[in-house]
């Protein structure tokens, strides 16, 4: 679900706007750890359900991994959002130049949502164009223009980043620390219970195995009366 909110918040029309593109690997990224973490959350609960001991041996496989990718990632989206603030101006400059050569009225919509959204102003040469066509005219017009719409932007995106990395770096990270280092002995203690469960039905392999280990570890008997 969480995946879906993120695919559905970078596809928002603001981010139009912003030098932060949609198929970035860093994005991509996110959305396949986010995914691996669910898998490896529905798996642990399966193995314990189960009681099985190669799904929780997958859970761990998964877990200790997605622990130092999550602290990689914190590291390459720092670094993300350094080069989107470096490059944010240019690139709106960019985009409103883009938008008043393509003749495209579609984007006056956007600037009309910007407006409506923020209660900013658009830059002059997005009014003067929107103004010329019919169906959006005096749609943009702004009485105050020192409310730029750059700086409302930046902060929308703020709002949507940071509750992600609420969510991802200080309260889900800090939970998969402490399952690691508390249960780490409750899940070995779970593994050998599940190996010596003497479940023929579900461990036939590892009692067989067992059975064959005690038999051949068991000396053999001797007669202190013989001879």
């Amino acid at each position: 679900m969480m995946v879906f909110w993120l695919q559905r918040m970078f596809t928002h029309q603001f981010w139009d706007f912003i030098p932060f593109e949609q198929n970035h690997p860093t994005i991509i990224a996110l959305e396949l750890q986010i995914a691996v973490q669910y898998f490896a959350c529905i798996v642990g609960i399966l193995g314990v359900l189960c009681s099985n001991k190669t799904l929780l041996k997958v859970y761990w496989l998964l877990m200790i991994p997605l622990l130092f990718f999550d602290i990689v990632m914190a590291v390459l989206l720092m670094f993300r959002m350094k080069n989107v603030h470096s490059t944010f101006h240019s690139h709106f400059d960019q985009k409103i130049d883009e938008h008043v050569t393509s003749k495209n009225t579609l984007f006056c919509s956007i600037w009309e949502s910007l407006q409506q959204n923020f209660d900013c102003c658009p830059p002059k040469r997005i009014e003067q164009f929107c103004d010329q066509t019919p169906q959006w005219a005096n749609e943009t017009s702004c009485f105050d223009e020192e409310k730029p719409c750059n700086a409302h932007i930046l902060r929308w995106m703020h709002k949507k980043t940071d509750f992600v990395g609420v969510i991802i770096f200080f309260m889900l990270f800090p939970l998969k620390l402490v399952v690691v280092l508390v249960l780490r002995e409750d899940i070995g203690a779970l593994f050998s219970e599940i190996v010596y469960s003497n479940n023929a039905k579900l461990y036939k392999h590892w009692d067989d195995e067992d059975e064959m280990d005690y038999v051949d570890a068991t000396p053999p008997e001797t007669n202190i009366f013989a001879a």
